[in-house]
């Protein structure tokens, strides 16, 4: 589980930058499988983690928490708490049951 805080305040001073892009992509990237792979989006995190760098994680649960919007009504700040799975590839494999059916051993 991984508490994030996604800021867009005081980019510049005086200046907030709307975040929702950044709220929107996490959503997209926990969102079931993609239609490309079948596979959910394979993440890779980086930073100071107990896991090896070569683990490679899916999103299972996004939990939003408090917010800031700015007077447009845009938000500008947002907590959530990323919950990750470390995903495993799967293996395919080929049936011997095709080779016995065409004759072939």
């Amino acid at each position: 589980m991984l508490p994030l805080l996604l800021d867009g305040t005081e980019i510049r001073v005086g200046v907030d930058k709307p975040i929702e892009a950044d709220c929107q992509r996490l959503l997209a990237w926990s969102a079931n499988p993609t239609e490309k792979t079948g596979e959910p989006v394979v993440l890779i995190a980086t930073g100071p983690l107990k896991a090896q760098p070569t683990v490679r994680w899916v999103i299972t649960d996004l939990t939003w928490g408090g917010q800031i919007r700015n007077g447009d009504g845009k938000r500008v700040q947002q907590y959530v708490t990323v919950t990750l799975a470390e995903h495993l590839a799967p293996v395919i494999r080929r049936s011997p049951a095709k080779k016995v059916r065409e004759g072939k051993r």
